[in-house]
């Protein structure tokens, strides 16, 4: 599943990075999933951000955002720690 989600952002990116950016941080803000959503300048601010970043180093991030496990370094925390991921996180 994380493999196809990660195809579909690789081709979107490819496609229209500005788009997709501006797509992207809507879902990744969480709009229209709460009452006050984020505004639409800090949307457009983190698009503008992220345009700065070039195709190949935008591209190599999704990968790596969709295939590395973070698990095993879970152990390394030395405070405890309150990790919370629900269910509905299409990122």
């Amino acid at each position: 599943m994380h493999h196809l989600i990660n195809s579909v952002m690789i081709a979107s990116i490819k496609q229209d990075r500005s788009h997709s950016f501006a797509g992207f941080f809507r879902n990744f803000y969480g709009e229209g999933l709460v009452s006050h959503p984020v505004s639409s300048e800090l949307i457009e601010w983190s698009r503008s951000v992220s345009m700065q970043a070039s195709l190949k180093s935008t591209l190599e991030c999704a990968k790596s955002f969709a295939t590395t496990d973070f698990r095993p370094d879970l152990a390394a925390f030395s405070v405890p720690t309150l990790i919370i991921h629900g269910t509905a996180d299409e990122l």
